[in-house]
């Protein structure tokens, strides 16, 4: 009974420090690409259709979207044209590039947009962008 305890503890520090490693990854020498947007909420007055649609268009806009890291630089392009070039900052899952805050889970990068229509912050719609290594 003992060694089966003292397996299962084995076991369950293990899986423990796996879900602690996979919470946060250094991006340094890594490249992670777009992977997918997604938008919830809803906009007053505005058909699901017409939200929908919105939503397409906002999705294809981080096509082809990439970061790199790379001695101690960050490269955000899209479609191979640089966008921006310079320095990064990583503290834990929190990456900041040209002061924008990136979350980091794992083997992918996740940023929270702030939507906005007419110049006005939609409280109301949440939009997730992931980029995966």
């Amino acid at each position: 009974m003992k060694e089966f305890l003292g397996a299962l503890g084995a076991v369950i520090v293990a899986c423990a420090l796996a879900i602690f490693a996979s919470c946060s990854t250094d991006v340094e020498g890594k490249s992670f690409s777009y992977d997918r947007c997604e938008i919830a909420g809803y906009i007053e007055g505005l058909s699901d259709e017409h939200f929908d649609k919105m939503k397409e268009t906002i999705a294809d806009g981080f096509l082809g979207y990439t970061f790199s890291f790379a001695d101690g630089k960050a490269t955000v392009a899209q479609f191979g044209n640089t966008i921006y070039e310079g320095s990064y900052t990583q503290e834990g899952s929190v990456l900041t590039i040209a002061g924008e805050k990136y979350n980091v889970r794992g083997r992918q990068i996740i940023m929270n947009v702030n939507f906005t229509m007419l110049g006005e912050k939609l409280e109301n719609v949440v939009v997730k962008v992931y980029f995966k290594a």
